[in-house]
């Protein structure tokens, strides 16, 4: 306190929580006065930063880009919210997040199908508050097979193996006499083509029966070219042969290591 201006100054701390009764005296040398005032210094609240413009989930087809923008608000408006995310090591393909601007940027691979809930924090100050949401990345298959030519005895069938998601892949193309129920996968996916034996016989024995690069790895647009010479041996009329291949990853392992899953195609013995 200033005794000559009168100013009164006080900083309080969280100790000095409570009521105060400060007496004033006045005096010019010969009389003087006083006055009491009571002060009550109340408790410093500091709410926690509040995470908005979070939904609870968010769905996304592979290769399509998802922005998360947050907009936290700080009750304390003289702190800086800063953000801290767990998506690194929860998320299977590379992400951006502005930890100043909260701003979400990720872009799923085509092999990246499945759900993530991953964890955003908001820091300011000594005070944070964290939320969750869950990412809905959605499978989109790109693996297309076309065919050209019938099958009777020698004659050739051209399949034309095309996957534009996973270009230098390899793959693995079979056949097989019926699509139905198809071979499933533990993460639900089935391929369409039953387990019988000539899908046995395409897969490990191929040249064999005459077809050739059905193993291989797609070209750098995503392309090959698989080619059946029909074995010179009478056929039954009205016979199904189905078609399909999937794009692998040798080094994962099953079911994680299929990547994706053709369309079936069909020809019928001549």
């Amino acid at each position: 306190m200033n005794n000559i201006t009168g100013n009164f100054l006080w900083q309080t701390n969280t100790s000095n929580v409570g009521n105060h009764s400060i007496v004033f005296n006045v005096s010019n040398g010969f009389n003087s006065t006083s006055v009491t005032v009571n002060v009550t210094v109340l408790p410093l609240i500091i709410n926690p930063p509040i995470i908005g413009n979070l939904s609870s989930s968010y769905t996304v087809n592979e290769n399509q880009t998802l922005v998360i923008q947050l907009n936290s608000t700080n009750p304390s408006n003289n702190l800086t919210v800063v953000y801290v995310t767990n998506a690194g090591s929860i998320l299977p393909s590379n992400f951006t997040f502005n930890n100043l601007t909260g701003t979400f940027v990720w872009r799923p691979t085509f092999s990246d199908s499945g759900n993530y809930t991953i964890i955003f924090t908001a820091t300011a100050g000594n005070l944070t508050t964290s939320r969750n949401t869950t990412i809905f990345v959605m499978n989109v298959n790109t693996a297309n097979l076309t065919v050209s030519g019938n099958v009777s005895a020698g004659s050739t069938v051209v399949l034309n193996v095309s996957d534009a998601g996973f270009p230098n892949t390899s793959y693995i193309l079979a056949m097989a006499l019926g699509n139905s129920p198809g071979i499933p996968l533990s993460d639900g996916r089935v391929i369409p083509l039953n387990g019988d034996g000539v899908f046995f016989l395409s897969v490990f024995s191929g040249p064999l029966i005459g077809l050739n690069n059905a193993q291989g790895v797609l070209d750098a647009d995503g392309r090959a070219t698989v080619v059946w010479n029909v074995p010179p041996i009478t056929l039954p009329p009205g016979l199904q042969i189905y078609f399909a291949f999937v794009t692998i990853n040798p080094s994962l392992p099953v079911p994680q290591a299929i990547l994706s899953i053709s369309n079936n195609a069909v020809l019928v013995t001549q």
